[in-house]
């Protein structure tokens, strides 16, 4: 059985800018398919919103961009928020941040980790896989 991981913006955006940790999660878990990624629908319209920052910083085209957006997001499940919205109230408790109460919410309703390097995430109650632990996990499979 493959175990279901949500996805925060923040590996996503890590992905997008460097070929660290986080990118060499999503291309392992490409191949081994050991984790089912999932993410709020609010997902694209964090990253999206980052968009124009994130082409300067990483230096890509805007073809290049979106090559390896469309992989990442190609990776991703993604939940509409009427899903696990019963959720919110208790994710609000959990949650550091306002932006990070859709990631806990959906990680309640399905009873799984979030995967994300926030600090505030992962210093917060919820369950939170750093890249390095989940990046740990797949190279063990």
């Amino acid at each position: 059985m493959t175990d279901k991981l949500v996805v925060d913006a923040n590996v996503v955006i890590s992905s997008l800018i460097t070929s660290g940790i986080p990118s060499k999660v999503f291309i392992l878990n490409s191949k081994l398919s050991e984790f089912d990624f999932i993410a709020p629908e609010f997902l694209l319209e964090e990253v999206k919103k980052h968009e124009d920052r994130l082409i300067k910083l990483t230096k890509f085209s805007k073809e290049e961009f979106d090559k390896v957006y469309k992989f990442l997001m190609d990776e991703i499940i993604l939940i509409p928020k009427e899903s696990f919205k019963e959720f919110e109230q208790e994710a609000k408790q959990l949650s550091p941040h306002d932006k990070d109460i859709p990631y806990v919410a959906l990680s309640l309703a399905v009873n799984c980790p979030i995967f994300s390097g926030d600090k505030g995430l992962l210093n917060s109650k919820a369950e939170v896989l750093s890249p390095r632990q989940v990046l740990d996990i797949l190279e063990s499979a």
